[in-house]
């Protein structure tokens, strides 16, 4: 092995030992952005299998979207129903370009969580890859950049139904969310996920480089007291 593939392979192995006990959730780091240029990576390592996402609604017109991976589309689920206790969420999905794919509001008549359900006719035909996942506040829904609604209007009276994208929008993108709701809540949720996986934070690109730089440094100094030899 060379010198260079070996302090990056140490390197690799230090950023897999300070990631691996979280690998299979994420936590909002400070408040997640509600546009595509401002949304989180949800994990530290590329292909983590990623089962939860921790985050807080901080007031009515929060929104955080999260980067991450579909791994398996078949299987694909979103939910707040299990650890989200309070808030009246909702739950949407887009492509890697913001177009919309789903949303739900409430998971069913009796729970004010939302779920993105797995098995459906708007997740079955996707290809594994990069996606966005936005949450937000019951009414508080995505728009393109000309304020229209991203997805399709409720249907009167029902809250529960999976909503896909609405027709003749333009542009057919997420630009942001309208921040219209009539719950004023904050506090924190919860969303589980299956068929997902990490994607990295943009600060997390070169990581092995800064990682094999700083032990290179180490095993310089080391090599001048005749400590070490490659």
């Amino acid at each position: 092995m060379k010198p260079t593939q070996l302090l990056c392979a140490l390197a690799g192995t230090l950023v897999l030992a300070t990631t691996s006990l979280q690998g299979q959730t994420y936590t909002e780091s400070g408040d997640a952005g509600q546009t595509l240029a401002t949304a989180q990576g949800a994990g530290v390592i590329n292909g983590d299998p990623l089962g939860m996402i921790f985050g807080t609604i901080g007031s009515a017109t929060d929104a955080d979207l999260f980067v991450f991976n579909i791994t398996d589309p078949t299987i694909f689920s979103a939910s707040t129903t299990l650890g989200t206790a309070t808030l009246d969420t909702a739950l949407f999905l887009f492509n890697s370009s913001g177009r919309a794919i789903y949303t739900n509001d409430d998971a069913s008549g009796a729970s004010i969580q939302s779920t993105l359900p797995a098995g459906t006719p708007f997740t079955l035909a996707l290809a594994p890859g990069v996606y966005y996942l936005g949450i937000s506040l019951s009414g508080n829904e995505s728009i393109n950049s000309n304020g229209q609604l991203l997805f399709q209007a409720f249907i009167a009276g029902d809250s529960t139904s999976v909503r896909g994208p609405a027709a003749g929008i333009n542009p057919d993108t997420h630009g942001d969310f309208n921040g219209l709701t009539s719950f004023p809540e904050m506090g924190s949720y919860r969303i589980d996920l299956t068929g997902a996986s990490a994607v990295p934070e943009p600060s997390t690109v070169g990581l092995c480089l800064a990682g094999a730089a700083a032990i290179g440094v180490a095993l310089r100094k080391r090599r001048q007291r005749g400590s070490v030899s490659l």
